[in-house]
């Protein structure tokens, strides 16, 4: 085949009817084309070793499919749990920060009710020393 001849056959050159139409399956080559119909099962193949052989690159081919897919997934899973984590740091950050404001408040409660005891207490001694006063002025 000519250059001419084969630019025709492939869409392209002088002479062609559609100079802008892209390469097609025809510029392929034969033996490409009874490859790719037989991993489609359309055409049988010669030799049982060649079919045994085109099966197992069609199955490579599910499998490595299969296998990206996977990993895909796995690395979304990975992505997700990482924000899951972030999440719970953060959830455990708020939570400390709490306990420690509860911790500072109920050390203010404890000041206050031994402030507030400390106050009876001296209201109690101040009234036993009136009294005592009392009956120290009464005596004399």
């Amino acid at each position: 085949m000519t250059a001419a001849g084969s630019a025709r056959a492939c869409g392209g050159g002088e002479g062609s009817p559609s100079r802008s139409r892209a390469r097609t399956s025809r510029c392929r080559p034969r033996r490409d084309k009874v490859r790719t119909r037989a991993l489609h099962g359309s055409v049988p193949l010669a030799s049982p070793a060649k079919a045994a052989a085109v099966e197992v690159a069609a199955e490579l081919q599910q499998l490595t499919e299969k296998l990206e897919r996977e990993a895909h997934s796995r690395a979304d899973l990975e992505k997700e749990l990482d924000k899951e984590r972030k999440t719970k740091a953060l959830v455990e950050e708020e939570v400390d920060k709490e306990r420690k404001a509860k911790a500072l408040v109920e050390e203010e409660l404890d000041k206050e009710r031994k402030a507030k005891a400390t106050y009876k207490q001296q209201i109690a001694k101040n009234q036993t020393e009136a009294k005592k006063r009392k009956s120290d002025m009464a005596t004399i």
